[in-house]
C-alpha cells in the first residue's frame, strides 16, 4: 500500500489513470468527481493550497481530500 500526499497540480495529474480507473468503476459515481472535470477545474477556479491524500494498493486507489472553509468558525 503506498500512500501518497498531493500538493501539486503535476502531481495530482501523476495518479490520473488510477482515477479514471477508480471513476469509472464506482455506480454513483458523477462527472464532477471524474479527473476530467476536476484537474481543469482545480487549474482554473480552484483556490487556496492543493492538499490530497491518494492511497494505492495493487492499482486500486482511494483518494481523500481536506477543503478548508475560510467561512468555517473554529470548532464548527
Amino acid at each position: 500500500m503506498d500512500v501518497l500526499e498531493i500538493t501539486t497540480s503535476a502531481a495530482l495529474q501523476r495518479i490520473y489513470p488510477s482515477w479514471v480507473n477508480l471513476s469509472e468503476r464506482l455506480p454513483g459515481a458523477t462527472p464532477f468527481q471524474h479527473p476530467d472535470w476536476l484537474l481543469p477545474w482545480w487549474r482554473h477556479i480552484g483556490g487556496g493550497a492543493l492538499f490530497v491524500i491518494a492511497i494505492q494498493d495493487g492499482g486500486e486507489l482511494a483518494p481523500f481530500y481536506v477543503h478548508a472553509d475560510d467561512k468555517q468558525e473554529p470548532g464548527n
